[in-house]
């Protein structure tokens, strides 16, 4: 992998995905939308584990 400020690509250029930290995601929901706290706790935390389905047994 090769790391930029805000990306990561594979060797080959190939983009890989954002290395965005949550907290600066966060400040970003909060900077540019009318979001509420409890809305942007579902969309950084509960919504993406959901996804996941990390909370099954």
């Amino acid at each position: 992998m090769e790391y930029t400020e805000t990306t990561a690509n594979f060797k080959d250029g190939t983009f890989a995905g954002s290395i965005l930290k949550i907290n600066n995601a966060i400040k970003n929901i909060i900077e540019y939308t009318n979001c509420n706290l409890e809305d942007i706790i579902k969309m950084t935390s509960i919504n993406p584990t959901k996804q996941t389905e990390y909370n099954k047994s």
